[in-house]
């Protein structure tokens, strides 16, 4: 969230939508993907485990979608290497 709330401090015309805060429901997940200029993935542990995470990730690959990753590395914030994190995705 702390991301998001800066961006949104220094741009305040900018419109930022997380689907923690904003997803009534999840059945939308690959439109709200779709309906986005771009997409950003916060990677932490869990990240490639989540079905609902990989629904989006794939929903933003198969609509060409730009896309940022974040990768958070402090381990008391859910953080991991980019190794410990291709290695969730081989899981």
């Amino acid at each position: 969230h702390t991301l998001a709330r800066r961006l949104q401090l220094m741009l305040p015309n900018i419109k930022v939508w997380l689907d923690v805060d904003n997803l009534e429901n999840v059945g939308n997940l690959e439109m709200a993907v779709s309906d986005s200029a771009v997409f950003v993935i916060f990677l932490t542990v869990g990240y490639f485990r989540s079905a609902n995470c990989r629904r989006e990730i794939y929903a933003a690959l198969a609509s060409g979608k730009n896309f940022i990753a974040v990768c958070e590395a402090d381990k008391a914030k859910g953080g991991a290497t980019v190794e410990e994190l291709k290695q969730e995705c081989r899981e």
